[in-house]
């Protein structure tokens, strides 16, 4: 395995959430906050578990991923016989835009911004991302939203989208949590992937996948440090 240097690539891909942001906390703590008014009482884990499966097929449906995420959440209503009122479907879009960045987001973006170029190819709307990198100090240069594409990762269609947008002749290395939407389609594309593994050893709530990242890493900082230097 070779190793990490600036020099061989121009632009850094990230995937948003569950890679830069800390979504899973945000939807199970909204979902946890709604199902207390409902007297509905289940765990986090099954509440990420739902959406991990229920997410996928609501895209595949097609519409805008607010509108997805209100398509789960009235799942979740019919499974613990609840019905969402509209300001809590409402309340739960707001909640991941809101998802706030993991410990060492925001200082490893920083590092990485003065030697590279940053994207961000994402399954959701580019209102909802423009809100959720607010906190970030730093701009990246490319933003690609499904909304933009009319498809979701990891399809084909979005990832073509997505290059052409970033550039074709570029050389480019994919960071992402997620092994089924973005390390997949990465190896599909012949680039170099980085798995942020930030689930560890207690396995992950998305998809599951065989898909082989170039690198792994627990976290973002460490990343960072290994491809830029201490």
């Amino acid at each position: 395995m070779s190793t990490l240097s600036t020099d061989e690539y121009d632009v850094l891909i990230f995937d948003c959430y569950g890679t830069l942001v800390d979504w899973q906390t945000a939807i199970s703590s909204y979902w946890q906050s709604v199902l207390t008014k409902h007297d509905a009482h289940v765990t986090d884990e099954f509440l990420l578990s739902f959406h991990a499966q229920w997410e996928p097929v609501e895209q595949n449906a097609g519409g805008l991923y607010r509108d997805v995420l209100k398509r789960v959440m009235n799942r979740l209503g019919d499974r613990l016989a609840f019905t969402p009122s509209a300001e809590e479907l409402d309340g739960f879009v707001d909640s991941l835009a809101n998802s706030r960045p993991f410990d060492d987001s925001i200082e490893a973006i920083e590092k990485l911004k003065e030697h590279f170029e940053l994207a961000i190819v994402s399954n959701t709307d580019l209102n909802l991302l423009q809100q959720t990198l607010n906190p970030f100090t730093v701009e990246f240069d490319y933003l690609c939203t499904a909304d933009q594409t009319g498809a979701y990762k990891p399809t084909e269609e979005m990832m073509s989208q997505a290059m052409t947008l970033i550039g074709p002749d570029k050389r480019k290395l994919h960071v992402a949590q997620s092994l089924f939407h973005d390390i997949k389609p990465a190896n599909d594309l012949s680039n170099d992937s980085v798995w942020i593994n930030r689930d560890g050893d207690s396995g992950s709530n998305v998809w599951l996948s065989d898909a082989k990242p170039t690198w792994t890493y627990d976290d973002l900082q460490t990343f960072a440090d290994e491809i830029v230097g201490d």
